[in-house]
């Protein structure tokens, strides 16, 4: 997969989309050894009201920090744990059941991998290494879990290329995948602007998304169906969280 941090780059243009809505699309949390995209809550009830109530905590931790810091040359003995330990338990909701006030998203990995496009990135990765190019990413095993097996091919393709030659059309065996050009349109309409790395409706990185496994992409497009700028560009985040 060559295409991961230029997508990333463009998509962190979102950071300004604005703020985040509460509601998301239904989402599974119980899925088979496959990628997925679920609910995270960033904010609870519980948080919330917590932050508030051990507030003064908080205080005393920074105020005996500044006091350490104070006596650093006087050679006096000084510590904090105490103070920040107390904070941190005080404002612990673990275990604790509440409402969430700010839904945001997290992606789950497939646990098993692609033994076969493991070891065809590898192959790729050691002619890299031999060339002192860098044509595909050396992320081999995370390639192994979110690449479709037609992978193989095209890995293969760079490993036999000779140093010095141009392995762009290596991804040409891979099959073509619309998603690029359907977060470019979703992208501009739900965020109000025009996005840099969309031109003409087309993501510059398109072939990114013909590496991945169907149901990754099927994940992303889960993210299309997020209320507002916000919430999309939360999703995507969690989507690109994993490369």
């Amino acid at each position: 997969m060559r295409h991961v941090m230029t997508l990333c780059v463009f998509l962190s243009a979102l950071a300004g989309c604005g703020g985040s809505d509460l509601t998301a699309a239904s989402f599974e949390a119980d899925q088979p050894d496959r990628f997925a995209i679920q609910p995270r809550c960033l904010v609870s009830q519980c948080d919330a009201d917590r932050r508030v109530a051990c507030k003064g905590w908080g205080e005393m931790a920074s105020s005996c920090s500044r006091m350490c810091t104070n006596l650093a040359s006087s050679y006096v003995v000084c510590d904090c744990d105490w103070e920040y330990e107390e904070a941190r338990k005080c404002e612990d909701c673990s275990g604790v059941e509440s409402a969430c006030l700010d839904q945001g998203f997290e992606a789950k990995l497939r646990t098993q991998r692609d033994e076969k496009v493991y070891a065809a990135c590898s192959r790729a990765v050691a002619r890299d290494e031999k060339c002192n190019e860098a044509t595909v990413n050396s992320a081999c095993d995370l390639s192994a879990r979110v690449e479709r097996s037609e992978a193989v091919v095209a890995y293969d393709c760079h490993a036999t290329t000779p140093c010095g030659t141009s392995t762009d059309g290596c991804g040409a065996t891979l099959p073509a995948a619309d998603m690029a050009a359907k977060l470019c349109d979703v992208l501009r309409s739900r965020c109000g602007e025009a996005l840099p790395g969309c031109v003409d409706e087309k993501l510059l990185d398109a072939g990114f998304f013909s590496w991945l496994r169907p149901e990754v992409n099927s994940e992303l497009a889960r993210c299309f169906e997020q209320k507002g700028c916000g919430q999309t560009r939360r999703c995507l985040d969690a989507f690109l969280s994993v490369f």
